[in-house]
């Protein structure tokens, strides 16, 4: 009986550990990305979706890691050259599209948007309410020739300032262009 109580004592001391080491901040490099960020989370695996509309399509390359509260996407994606485009696009067009395209991604309603630089980018911050009227969506947007460079975190309005949040957003690098 006394080696099933120390087994179970282990196998419970294991998981919480288990737990509070997914649950701790690591860097997230990306490989193909140039861009650093760190995140709650030990295992990143990419996922890379195809996004069309119209005779455009682009590949979206994303990341997610979460904590008890908060909920974070690292992603970036490489607008393609048109028949007829601009080879360097104008960057309020690009980043438009990209906030766009990501707020109604999840019917978010904005209620507040700004122009802002992160590490010289052109950029924006967007905070937009869900619908479910209890969690929001904060996202910055970051333009570097034609990549669009996105962090996004969902959640509760009260963690809206919370410290790990704005951990996330300065802790964003690029790591060769």
């Amino acid at each position: 009986m006394r080696k099933l109580i120390v087994v179970v004592v282990l196998a419970i001391a294991g998981f919480v550990a288990y737990r509070e080491m997914t649950r701790a901040w690591h860097v997230y490099s990306s490989p193909k990305g140039d861009y650093s960020v760190e995140m709650p989370g030990m295992h990143f695996l990419p996922e890379t979706r195809t996004i069309s509309q119209g005779p455009f399509s682009a590949k979206l390359v994303a990341v997610q890691g979460e904590s008890e509260r908060v909920a974070y996407t690292a992603a970036y994606i490489d607008f393609p050259v048109m028949p007829g485009m601009r080879s360097q696009p104008d960057a309020n067009e690009l980043l438009q599209a990209a906030v766009a395209g990501g707020v109604q991604a999840v019917k978010a309603k904005v209620v507040n948007e700004e122009e802002i630089t992160i590490r010289g980018m052109p950029a924006r911050e967007v905070v937009a309410d869900l619908p479910n009227a209890t969690h929001f969506l904060r996202g910055r947007f970051a333009l570097s020739g034609r990549r669009v460079y996105m962090l996004l975190i969902v959640a509760a309005k009260e963690d809206r300032e919370a410290d790990e949040v704005n951990r996330f957003f300065d802790s964003f690098q690029l790591t060769g262009t």
